[in-house]
């Protein structure tokens, strides 16, 4: 369903003439003016004030002559509704490379990952995808824009570019088929894609949040997954790979410009057919054991307090991932003649310090970089809530955690044994960081002293949560 694309029909034609009145305007250079919207697409020239008017008309102007310049999401949306009802355009082929400019040029405009799109990927087994949003929303637009107006482009082509500068595409068949086409090796995949098929997503745990810039984990991963897709293709005599295929076929149905400002009949089309498909329950299970194993890697390299319970992964998997991940030690050669001048260097310096100038002492300072060691603030998106919520509910998780937050996030054992009544505290207790582990990467509860703790870290996304399901 879409939830952004609901107008009634006059409603709709005002805002598209509202374009068409303004399209030809221009404007001189002028200051930048932000524009900030929490759903980047959902906009029109009612949104912007006088000031973001005149800064949306100069930019206009830039990009009609190829300046791409600095400038806010909003805007780029703005313009590709002005490009997909032809305002402007006489030809649908310039309209067409106008729209994939604008993606190229700017697909890489920063947006919290809190703001990207979530699409359910399956409704059944819940893959969510975080997707950039223009990514989300202009690929399937351009697509559209090529069946639609039969341009001499295939369909396919124009997405396998896309995945190719690493968009997420919003259908997981055609990602992954597409993907699989293209031959590349995994450590190339889109990262929140490879995320999405694992049904497992790093970025929501203290780890990812501390080391994600340190161990470059993102990249980790791939090599992680990379090294076992490479490690069965050269074990096995069949074409085995992680993506275990079967033969079916597959029509990507859907109606077209959906969540845009172009109006078209709501009847579905036919964007591609493929013929193999992926038994994506063991594809995830398999990618979710690789990932976490290669993170456990890296949590005991950093020396990070907690790890990643319950992975369930061949031994010679985890001796591959072992030896991918084993920090080389290099052999030291000692240059003695070096070693020897430098000794007769420091000699020197220490006398003249001793004997000479006792107070040049003073003037040495050490310069240590201080370490950030504060805790980021940290929130569960609302995808994971879609996706854990029901189990949370289905495992009475509500009752224990709020004994915890009533009780300032620890209670004794026999207070413990009241909440959870005819139950055995510990198998609460592991079901609980179980269920933790698969959501966050973290266990929730530990004991202390007699006393049930729930871990500080982690106390305000579960008062969001307790929220959320009560």
């Amino acid at each position: 369903m879409d939830y952004f694309n609901n107008y009634d029909y006059p409603t709709f034609k005002n805002r598209i003439e509202d374009t068409k009145e303004l399209v030809s305007k221009t404007e001189h250079e002028v200051e930048y003016v932000p524009f900030k919207r929490y759903w980047y697409h959902n906009i029109n020239y009612r949104d912007l004030d006088p000031k973001q008017t005149k800064w949306y008309d100069y930019w206009r102007t830039q990009v009609r002559v190829g300046n791409y310049i600095r400038t806010d999401l909003g805007y780029v949306f703005l313009y590709a509704n002005e490009v997909l009802n032809m305002v402007g355009f006489e030809n649908h082929q310039h309209a067409y490379e106008c729209l994939v400019n604008l993606w190229t040029n700017y697909r890489t405009i920063e947006v919290p990952r809190n703001q990207y799109v979530i699409e359910i990927w399956n409704e059944d087994q819940f893959f969510l995808a975080r997707i950039h949003p223009l990514d989300r929303y202009l690929v399937d637009w351009i697509a559209d824009f090529i069946h639609v107006h039969k341009l001499p482009v295939k369909v396919t082509d124009w997405y396998m570019s896309a995945i190719d500068k690493g968009a997420v595409l919003s259908d997981k068949q055609l990602f992954v088929e597409l993907w699989l086409q293209s031959k590349k090796s995994l450590i190339h995949i889109p990262i929140d894609g490879l995320f999405a098929l694992a049904r497992y997503y790093p970025p929501n745990n203290k780890f990812y949040e501390n080391f994600h810039d340190v161990c470059n984990l993102d990249n980790v991963y791939r090599q992680g997954v990379a090294a076992i897709e490479d490690f069965i293709s050269l074990n096995t005599t069949d074409d085995s790979s992680l993506f275990v295929k079967s033969i079916h076929s597959y029509t990507l149905k859907r109606k077209p410009f959906e969540g845009s400002l172009r109006f078209t009949p709501h009847h579905k089309i036919s964007i591609a057919n493929l013929t193999v498909q992926i038994d994506y329950r063991l594809l995830s299970v398999h990618l979710t054991n690789i990932i976490k194993y290669t993170e456990n890697i890296y949590r005991n390299r950093m020396k990070f307090r907690t790890k990643l319970r319950d992975i369930v992964i061949p031994d010679d998997w985890k001796r591959v991932l072992d030896s991918t991940f084993e920090v080389k030690t290099e052999t030291i050669k000692i240059d003695f003649r070096q070693v020897i001048e430098i000794s007769k260097k420091s000699e020197a310096v220490r006398n003249r310090l001793i004997v000479e100038e006792p107070e040049a002492l003073d003037e040495i300072k050490l310069h240590i970089q201080p370490v950030n060691t504060a805790p980021t603030d940290h929130t569960i998106l609302k995808g994971d809530f879609l996706a854990s919520k029901h189990q949370f509910v289905q495992l009475k998780h509500e009752t224990v955690l709020l004994a915890l937050r009533d009780q300032s996030w620890q209670i004794s054992e026999r207070a413990m044994k009241s909440v959870v009544a005819d139950e055995f505290i510990d198998v609460v207790i592991d079901n609980i960081n179980e269920w933790a582990v698969d959501t966050l990467g973290d266990i929730l509860i530990i004991e202390i002293d007699g006393q049930y703790v729930l871990v500080e870290d982690y106390r305000s996304e579960i008062t969001t949560l307790l929220d959320q399901v009560l």
